[in-house]
C-alpha cells in the first residue's frame, strides 16, 4: 500500500471540508489527532471530538468553504493560509476570516493541525 505524500493528505482533507463530507475528513486523520489553537492549546483531542467540532461547523455554515492561495510542504509539515470568505460570526453578520494552518503528516494521516489566526474584522 502507497503512502500518499503530505501535501496529498491535506489537499483531501481541504477537498473533504469544501464538500462538507465528514467522513471523507475524517478518513486522513489519525484516531488520536489533535487541533491546536495558535497558543498550542488543544481545541479538538482525537477524531470523535474533531467529528463532533467540525459537523457543528458544517451544520453552523451549510456554505462554508476554504480557499488555500498559499501552501508548501517540508517533509511531513504543511503550511496553507486558509481563507474563508464567508464566516458565520456570532452575531450573525459574515466576515472574511483567515488562518495559517500548520498541518503535521505521518505515514499518510494528519496527527495535528494548528490553526494561527489571522486579526478578527471589525
Amino acid at each position: 500500500m502507497t503512502t500518499l505524500g503530505s501535501m496529498a493528505v491535506v489537499l483531501e482533507e481541504h477537498e473533504a471540508y469544501n464538500a462538507h463530507d465528514l467522513d471523507r475528513f475524517l478518513e486522513v486523520f489519525a484516531p488520536d489527532a489533535v487541533i491546536l489553537d495558535g497558543e498550542g492549546k488543544t481545541t479538538s483531542d482525537g477524531a470523535d471530538a474533531i467529528r463532533t467540532d467540525i459537523g457543528r461547523v458544517f451544520e453552523r455554515m451549510p456554505d462554508v468553504h476554504a480557499d488555500v492561495p498559499t501552501s508548501f510542504e517540508v517533509g511531513e509539515w504543511v503550511a496553507m493560509d486558509d481563507i474563508v470568505p464567508n464566516w458565520l460570526m456570532p452575531d450573525g453578520s459574515r466576515a472574511e476570516m483567515r488562518w495559517v494552518a500548520l498541518y503535521r503528516v505521518v505515514a499518510g494521516k494528519i496527527v495535528s493541525l494548528q490553526l494561527f489566526p489571522g486579526p478578527r474584522p471589525g
